[in-house]
């Protein structure tokens, strides 16, 4: 039993090593890949395919093919899963969902493979013709290239730059509403802009200009006193000097200013966004 069972106990070894690894707060990213290779291009589909052959198990060669194209099928079909998810397409997601089917697989299999131990034991002979193992190259060479080829395309696709523009309400010590306003650069170069804040449509305060290189961040508070209780539409916007007619950026938000009870300190205002 455990001898028939063995290349399932590998894969769900390699599995557990794989989670173990991805959970760990350090690790080192080449053999991050060295066990995600697998994990991503063989063990689903090659467990998959011991379950679904169980009682006439197929020649080495094409158990291979079977597994890498059952592998790459799972991998989409598990991408748009997690991607449903609320975990999303990350590193530990990956590794646990192919994990745990890749685990549920070899467990089947395991239970299928009762009472299948000769012809599970012939089909371990590895006969490769010279044409196998010439198109079995040609299919890493092109799983290698084109692996190779999207990860520098990834590298060189240009990034054009953006910058951020935020209006938050703030409620202030003085029992009084504000808003506050924040720029952050993610250009490639340093730009130079100006911000304008309007209440209502009537600007509230001159034309601010800021001069900031990539990775800086500029923010200011901005005063709101009313005396009134309805909502108040407030909107910034944002323009580049070296396109002063355009709007580069655009934020807005309704306050809503609750006039509650006095106090020592004068009339307490209460700020709400929606």
């Amino acid at each position: 039993m455990y001898h028939k069972n063995l290349n399932l106990l590998v894969a769900m070894g390699i599995v557990a090593v794989s989670v173990v690894w991805t959970l760990l707060p350090y690790h080192m990213l080449w053999i991050g890949v060295i066990l995600a290779l697998p994990l991503v291009f063989g063990l689903p589909g090659y467990t998959l395919t011991q379950v679904l052959m169980y009682k006439q198990p197929l020649e080495p060669f094409h158990t291979l093919a079977f597994s890498l194209g059952l592998s790459l099928v799972i991998d989409i079909l598990s991408g748009f899963i997690l991607n449903l998810l609320p975990v999303g397409l990350q590193a530990t997601s990956w590794v646990l969902f192919l994990g745990t089917l890749t685990a549920a697989f070899s467990l089947l299999a395991m239970y299928l493979r009762r009472g299948v131990q000769e012809a599970y034991t012939q089909s371990l002979r590895l006969r490769f013709t010279i044409r196998e193992c010439m198109l079995f190259g040609l299919a890493i060479a092109v799983v290698i290239l084109a692996v190779r080829y999207s990860a520098e395309g990834a590298v060189q696709q240009p990034h054009p730059g953006f910058t951020q523009l935020w209006l938050l309400s703030s409620n202030q010590p003085n029992n009084s509403c504000a808003v506050q306003l924040g720029i952050r650069s993610f250009e490639a170069a340093p730009v130079r802009y100006f911000v304008t804040v309007t209440m209502n449509g009537t600007q509230v305060n001159p034309k601010s200009f800021i001069s900031l290189a990539p990775g800086q961040e500029w923010e200011k508070s901005v005063p709101i006193a009313l005396k009134i209780v309805n909502g108040v539409r407030i909107e910034a916007r944002l323009y580049r000097l070296d396109k002063p007619n355009t709007v580069y950026r655009t934020v807005s938000l309704t306050l809503f200013i609750h006039n509650l009870e006095q106090s020592s300190e004068g009339r307490v205002q209460r700020c709400e966004a929606s």
